[in-house]
């Protein structure tokens, strides 16, 4: 017997009304619109959108492909060019990011610009595998995605009187930016050393880049606080699946010795994971809503921070493929000592990153007080300081960890400090079991001393003014 077909759950008597499709399909060209200015209120949330989403799929091949570019050549010159070419990357994706918060980009037009956008990046991408064999496609794909953003702007200036100051501006830049490389893609018998001075002469274009509205403060178009956060957070968000990825592709050879470090390397990701999403402000107390210096600052840390994650997924995966086979299992596993280095360096360094971001949202700004019996004034004032003591002393320790545990003379020299006038110390090896243990712990230490910090200090709002943590992904998941 054939089952009768009953409607979806909550149709019943609905009446049929006509819809308006004109905005649920997207029409060949529409003009772009502003987003928000500055007499604008920012309380309604603003979701990523299917572009952004689709467009972060070619930035995670690029830090993919970056850190496996790495691993294949640990030494400085390698670990300039990976920095070079992620500062490329980055920054295109910023850009790309910041046009999406200010402006409403509708039709298809748009979506062909951002293919060729795509399309550059995805040569970028490619072209960053080899010194000198795929230069060329290197330098046409960064010109290329820049052509693209500049055309953008071209058409945004057009049809938005208030933008076309800013617009222009940055559509100049843009084409500047995208001159040299272009140039540099046409040439037949470039040399490599050539392609690196103009790459990284981009590159300092680039960091400059954001300045721009500094110019022209009457001219800038205000960003959409939440929106930039959730962006950048789900870069940072990027950066540590790539380490979770390299240590779940690690090479396992079936020693518990290897599942205990692969154990401590995730430890090592989680705690970083914590750290970072561990106190989110609100839209009126983020750094970008306090100054111009302060939003400045938090942005270029959020670099400094990614670069940093790269090499420590990208040394940690060095460092688990030190363990030897079965066989040899009872042979405590040595890693180079500038490996070792690298990832406490890198590590070290993420932690102050971490610090200067929460620098950027809460340095200078008084604490508020708790009404409680067990808590004063003075003693939330005291755990302030002592809070901000420790989080920029905290990582000190680890930049100096592979000198204080490494076998003197256990291997041979070379590698990334290979350069630097330490030939005396790179020929020792550090015990990789010993040396995750100790970072894990460290970091698993950082976590419950902030968490210790908030329970006695914020359980309501830190600063005056912003919200308690709530929602995903914040405090209440500590």
């Amino acid at each position: 017997m054939a089952m009768a077909a009953h409607p979806p759950a909550g149709s019943y008597n609905k009446p049929r009304v006509p819809t308006d499709m004109r905005e649920d399909y997207r029409p060949l060209a529409a003009a772009p619109e502003l987003q928000q200015d500055w007499d604008d209120p920012q309380d309604k949330e603003r979701s990523v959108t299917w572009p952004e989403l689709f467009f972060d799929l070619f930035f995670v091949a690029a830090i993919s492909n970056l850190s496996h570019l790495f691993d294949k050549r640990p030494d400085a010159p390698n670990a300039g060019r990976v920095v070079l070419y992620h500062a490329l990357v980055f920054f295109l994706w910023s850009e790309y990011t910041t046009l999406k918060t200010r402006y409403r980009l509708r039709g298809l037009m748009f979506r062909v610009v951002g293919l060729g956008l795509q399309l550059g990046m995805l040569g970028l991408i490619i072209g960053s595998r080899a010194d000198a064999k795929w230069s060329k496609l290197l330098a046409g794909g960064y010109a290329c995605a820049r052509a693209c953003i500049a055309g953008s702007h071209i058409i945004i200036a057009w049809c938005i009187p208030r933008a076309r100051k800013l617009s222009a501006m940055t559509a100049t830049a843009a084409l500047v930016l995208a001159a040299a490389p272009a140039w540099l893609a046409w040439q037949r018998d470039a040399a490599y050393s050539t392609h690196v001075a103009i790459m990284g002469a981009v590159a300092a274009g680039e960091f400059l880049e954001p300045l721009l509205p500094m110019l022209a403060p009457q001219a800038d178009i205000p960003l959409h606080v939440q929106h930039m956060s959730e962006r950048l957070g789900q870069l940072v968000m990027l950066h540590l699946g790539e380490i979770v990825i390299g240590i779940a592709a690690t090479p396992l050879e079936a020693t518990v010795p290897q599942f205990v470090a692969v154990a401590l390397a995730a430890a090592l990701v989680w705690s970083l994971h914590l750290t970072y999403y561990h106190v989110e402000p609100d839209e009126h107390s983020h750094a970008y809503r306090q100054s111009r210096l302060r939003g400045l600052l938090y942005f270029y840390c959020h670099w400094l921070l990614a670069v940093a994650l790269l090499l420590t997924g990208s040394s940690l995966r060095l460092l688990l493929g030190t363990y030897p086979s079965p066989r040899h299992v009872h042979v405590e596993p040595l890693a180079p000592f500038d490996t070792s280095l690298l990832l406490c360096v890198s590590y070290g360094f993420s932690l102050h990153m971490l610090a200067a971001i929460r620098g950027a949202h809460y340095f200078g700004l008084e604490p508020e007080h708790r009404a409680v019996r067990s808590v004063t004034r003075a003693g939330v004032k005291a755990w302030w300081v002592g809070w901000w003591v420790m989080l920029l002393l905290w990582p000190v320790p680890v930049y100096f960890l592979p000198l204080l545990i490494r076998d003197v003379n256990g291997l041979e020299a070379g590698g990334v400090f290979g350069s630097f006038g330490l030939s005396g110390w790179l020929g020792d090896g550090v015990s990789v079991t010993l040396l995750l243990s100790l970072l894990a712990g460290h970091s698993v230490l950082l976590t419950l001393s902030e968490s210790l910090f908030a329970h006695m200090v914020t359980k309501t709002p830190l600063v005056g003014g912003m919200d308690a943590p709530e929602g995903p992904g914040r405090e209440d998941e500590v």
